[in-house]
């Protein structure tokens, strides 16, 4: 498998096209990479392999891509929400109307603006650092409630679907609270008047804590015999503590791998 730093939720959209459950798109930006990797000619050519690959039948392990990073400035918080509300409509709909009419999406439509282009950047990180200390709280509730939510009826959820539509759906909202933590981080301490600084410390240790989960994560989906490829910054993967942010990517894999 290939694990990316790129927006989680937004990369879901290329491992179903490497798989051939989706066509390819007209812009690759934004809606399926972040951080301005869709406009890479060598990256594309990357997933085209991937997806060609997969289409081999003789090749029956299939390729998998994964986004690993929380992505604040670029992503719109509503894309890992809405991919687990996509889930929720079909093995729990009154929950995700609830969720939908009352719950997650309002709080969170007071904040949106990012994710739809450069031009666009840190719109809902900045928006969402004028909001009231309690409107916060209500927004990161919203989202505790829905990964509770998605824990508690696994067994039910699973049942309704499979589990690689309840892995998948779930992550999506693991996703949305790794958001929320980096968005409270990167807010905390900044004056409401001053445009927002998405690289603060605080943002930063959330963020590679972040990757580091995803990364675990798509290696316990690959199996006993998976192998992953982690493509990303040199200042993520290094085995290295920076005193200004803390352990980073590479650290915290070599700590909890062994390896």
């Amino acid at each position: 498998a290939f694990a990316m730093e790129t927006g989680f939720a937004e990369a879901v959209k290329i491992n179903d096209y490497v798989l051939s459950r989706v066509d390819e798109p007209e812009r690759w930006q934004h809606n399926w990479f972040t951080w301005g990797f869709g406009n890479e000619q060598e990256l594309l050519a990357l997933v085209r392999w991937m997806r060609r690959y997969n289409e081999n039948p003789r090749h029956t392990r299939k390729l998998h891509f994964y986004g690993i990073d929380v992505a604040v400035g670029y992503s719109s918080p509503l894309a890992a929400i809405e991919g687990a509300l996509t889930y929720l409509d079909k093995v729990d709909p009154e929950y995700a109307a609830f969720q939908r009419q009352q719950g997650v999406v309002p709080l969170v439509g007071k904040f949106l603006g990012s994710g739809g282009g450069d031009e666009v950047r840190r719109v809902s990180l900045n928006k969402y650092k004028k909001l009231a200390v309690e409107q916060r709280n209500a927004y990161t509730a919203a989202i505790a409630d829905q990964v509770s939510r998605f824990e508690t009826m696994r067994v039910e959820y699973i049942r309704r679907s499979s589990e690689d539509e309840y892995e998948w759906a779930y992550h999506y909202a693991i996703a949305a609270r790794q958001l929320d933590t980096a968005y409270r981080a990167a807010a905390a301490g900044e004056k409401p008047e001053e445009e927002l600084n998405p690289w603060v410390d605080p943002f930063d240790r959330e963020r590679d804590r972040a990757m580091t989960d995803n990364v675990l994560w798509a290696l316990q989906r690959e199996g006993p015999g998976g192998r992953i490829v982690v493509w990303a910054h040199n200042s993520h993967i290094m085995k290295f503590r920076l005193p200004e942010i803390g352990p980073r990517l590479g650290l915290f894999l070599d700590s909890m791998l062994h390896r």
